[in-house]
């Protein structure tokens, strides 16, 4: 017992310098340490969620972007292929102008008298069966095709073909009166020839007449003739230069 009263007023000093010691060392280290430890643990799960979103917006992204590449071809395609139906539409109707203008070409009033006067009527009929194909193609131009002053080109092709049909028309209309004129003035002429000494003088007004208009026959295939070429060449030129330019456009990438 006095051992032990002889050593308490140590041991208490000891506490004295321990106590301050252990409690500098819990706040500077332990409490460092367990709030480092928490800083670490909620830096783990902040790193943790982070990642998780980070992933979920690549996967988003990555959702968006097929998403848009798809959309994408889809537009390339569509694009593709209405500038493979301008194209159609363009050599459609650029062959069907080709195809007129040489069919205007290859009427030929020399072809054509009074025994055949049904040809002739069948020719003109013909001519407006091609001409109801040239305006369907250009019906096809107006609705496919994106370029307005390549659809004026198409109309100042149609008004041409028009004036070369209308010379087409106009001609073959007056070789068809001429020569009905020509084959009831030779009926007539049959007809009054079977007496001779009493319709001599009718006989030769109807001669008069026939040779006159023999002459009117031969007169419209001469200037038929030369007026065809000045209309084909016409009609050449307007075509080319809508060739020239349908080639250009459809050579030129829209942006």
């Amino acid at each position: 017992m006095q051992f032990l009263n002889n050593i308490l007023p140590g041991l208490n000093l000891i506490l004295i310098f321990i106590i301050p010691i252990f409690y500098y060392f819990y706040k500077s280290y332990l409490i460092s340490y367990l709030s480092e430890s928490a800083k670490s643990n909620v830096q783990k799960k902040d790193i943790s969620e982070l990642t998780q979103k980070v992933e979920s917006i690549k996967a988003s992204y990555s959702k968006e972007v097929e998403v848009i590449k798809f959309r994408l071809n889809e537009l390339l395609s569509l694009n593709e292929h209405h500038r493979t139906e301008e194209r159609n539409a363009l050599i459609k109707f650029h062959s069907e102008y080709i195809h007129w203008i040489y069919l205007f070409q290859s009427v030929n009033l020399a072809d054509y008298n009074f025994n055949n006067l049904t040809d002739l009527l069948e020719k003109k009929l013909s001519l407006n069966d091609y001409f109801y194909k040239i305006h369907l193609e250009r019906a096809n131009v107006l609705l496919i095709v994106n370029d307005d002053a390549l659809i004026k080109k198409t109309y100042d092709l149609i008004q041409k073909l028009i004036e070369y049909k209308s010379f087409i028309e106009s001609s073959l209309l007056s070789l068809q009166i001429l020569l009905e004129e020509n084959r009831n003035l030779i009926d007539k002429f049959s007809k009054l020839l079977e007496d001779y000494d009493k319709n001599k003088s009718q006989l030769q007004k109807i001669a008069d007449n026939e040779t006159a208009v023999q002459v009117e026959i031969k007169k419209l295939k001469e200037s038929f003739n030369n007026q065809r070429v000045e209309q084909f060449l016409s009609c050449r030129n307007i075509c080319d230069d809508f060739a020239s330019s349908a080639k250009a456009y459809l050579v030129t990438i829209r942006e």
